[in-house]
């Protein structure tokens, strides 16, 4: 019965403001859309990846935000759980994780369904080749209370004060080349 009067309120609402049905359709696809939140202490993380099925995430696309201590054993061990579940897509938050300050080199290599990736504000370090091979990498953010980086709306991450850029995601190889080109039309 509930749903006929949301399928009747549907059609009374199209029939009587055409434009604002569409709109209020769109609205809903937007929110339906968001891709899941699933919350995971970093030692548990990989054990809880693992038991993830492609089935009950619809749109493929899912965020891990971690909280709690972490290090780059555990992400290696966390990396190693995304592989196998390779048919979701991965956003990796870990705006909540304490005790990180480095991304060490290759921590995240090759990681090819993670998508984006949330700084940790204690994060002081990146490596150069810490996302190398994350080829649907197209997203690096900080948080605003992080004292070393900022990010933009570009998915690139920046020094602080935002004069230096420092790292470019491996899937934003486009915008690497188009900055290459400019830095070498600069120094001409």
């Amino acid at each position: 019965m509930g749903l006929f009067k949301h399928v009747f309120f549907f059609l009374t609402l199209s029939f009587l403001f055409p434009a604002g049905a569409q709109e209020f359709l769109a609205g809903a696809d937007a929110v339906l859309q968001e891709p899941p939140v699933l919350s995971f202490m970093a030692h548990d993380a990989a054990k809880g990846i693992r038991r993830l099925k492609a089935a009950d995430y619809p749109g493929g696309q899912v965020t891990l935000a971690l909280t709690g201590s972490c290090n780059t054993y555990l992400l290696s061990r966390i990396k190693k759980s995304m592989a196998a579940a390779s048919s979701l897509r991965f956003t990796l938050d870990l705006s909540a994780v304490t005790g990180m300050e480095a991304l060490d080199r290759e921590v995240l290599s090759d990681c090819i369904n993670l998508t984006a990736v949330v700084i940790s504000p204690s994060m002081q370090d990146i490596n150069p080749s810490a996302f190398s091979g994350c080829r649907a990498l197209t997203r690096l953010s900080a948080p605003e209370e992080s004292a070393f980086f900022s990010s933009r709306q570009d998915g690139l991450l920046y020094s602080k004060d935002g004069s230096r850029l420092v790292l470019v995601p491996p899937g934003l190889s486009g915008t690497l080349k188009q900055i290459e080109e400019i830095g070498r039309a600069s120094c001409r």
